[in-house]
């Protein structure tokens, strides 16, 4: 076949053939790690889509005429572009062979199974772009017809008018950046989210971040909710922070194809969506993944009857440095007591709250011994400037 991929025939090696996600899903289906099992279609197959119906010159003269420094026309180009794909047809070839693999993923699951289909860009989830939420990913597709529509409707998100801004703003040459279409079978998850094999915030590398919630994890991923967020130790799994976001939707399955938002029950909306024992084995599994892959990871999940899923894994672009200084453990504050008088302060008042500043003051000695008050009080005087 010349214009598709099952995910156990990919991986880094072919990532100007299917893609970002297409190439982490190939590499952590050959690694034996839990992944709904799916196809790609190939960046081989968009090419020839374009080629073959004439949409190349159209797309050369768009590109050699717009004006990236005007929203409007970016705007313009981009809906020209776009329109054009849905408009044209797709080469019988391809369709033969999505129509193939379709019907395989139906015979090896269940009938009743639908599916993810999602964009996988050949500059996407690397180190240097991400192109995280550029582009489309469409739930809950069932059917051949609406998989050939949805197929295109991810060839055509390459050319929205934020890509098309992002791919300049990342230096890239748009000619050189090709689409594949992931197509996974979807897991109705009862529970779905992130796992950051690293601290995001902090850089700990020592340390795991989760965002979990009910249902389907677009509801994060798209930022309907407010979703539980726990930092663990990498070393255990051990639980260090817990916090319970009020989680008061959920994304599942819509009857006719596609998602829907439904009100979670009054009694899950701050129940813990992982138990500490489910924290544990995700930490496990993220650090699995890490050391796969020699380096940090952003990775999408569900957890279905017991069973963990993987969705996506990418690098994560943005990480900082562990920070430079560890702050020892205690209390710290900053109020500075002037910013409560905002206007200058009478003989009177000033002979009745001096007693008062003293008192404070001698308290704040005790309480820290004395030492480092002293030294910070000293500091302070040093650099004091009168107002």
């Amino acid at each position: 076949m010349s214009y598709t991929r099952w995910f156990h025939e990919v991986g880094k090696s072919e990532l100007g053939l299917v893609g970002g996600k297409g190439a982490n899903l190939g590499e952590l289906t050959r690694a034996g790690l839990p992944v709904p099992p799916g196809f790609c279609i190939t960046s081989a197959a968009y090419q020839d889509f374009i080629r073959l119906t004439g949409l190349d010159k159209l797309i050369h003269n768009a590109l050699a005429a717009i004006r990236l420094d005007d929203l409007e026309d970016v705007r313009c180009k981009s809906a020209l572009i776009q329109s054009s794909i849905l408009s044209a047809p797709i080469l019988p070839e391809i369709i033969d062979e999505v129509t193939a693999c379709y019907q395989q993923l139906l015979n090896q699951t269940s009938h009743d199974v639908s599916f993810a289909v999602r964009s996988s860009a050949t500059a996407e989830d690397q180190a240097n772009a991400s192109f995280a939420g550029q582009l489309e990913t469409y739930l809950n597709i069932r059917g051949v017809p609406s998989l050939l529509e949805h197929i295109k409707l991810c060839w055509a998100s390459l050319w929205a008018e934020r890509v098309v801004s992002y791919i300049a703003n990342q230096g890239l040459d748009h000619h050189s950046v090709s689409m594949s279409v992931v197509v996974q079978t979807m897991i109705p998850s009862e529970v779905a989210g992130v796992l950051f094999t690293v601290n995001p915030v902090t850089g700990r590398r020592e340390e795991v971040v989760i965002n979990a919630s009910w249902g389907l994890g677009e509801a994060i991923v798209a930022g309907l909710v407010s979703p539980d967020t726990i930092t663990a130790r990498k070393s255990d799994g051990g639980v260090i922070d817990r916090q319970t976001g009020v989680k008061e939707l959920m994304v599942a399955y819509a009857a006719g194809g596609g998602t829907t938002e439904l009100a979670v029950p009054k009694e899950l909306r701050t129940a813990l969506a992982l138990s500490d024992q489910q924290v544990k084995e995700l930490a496990e599994l993220g650090s699995r993944i890490e050391g796969y892959y020699g380096k940090p990871q952003d990775i999408e999940w569900g957890y279905y009857k017991g069973n963990w899923y993987l969705l996506q894994s990418r690098p994560i672009t943005t990480l900082t440095g562990p920070p430079k200084y560890q702050y020892p453990a205690g209390e710290f504050n900053r109020t500075m007591f002037i910013e409560i008088f905002p206007v200058p302060l009478s003989p009177v008042f000033l002979s009745v709250i001096i007693t008062l500043f003293k008192d404070t003051l001698d308290f704040t000695f005790r309480a820290d011994d004395g030492k480092h008050a002293i030294a910070q009080t000293r500091s302070w005087s040093s650099t004091a400037r009168p107002c």
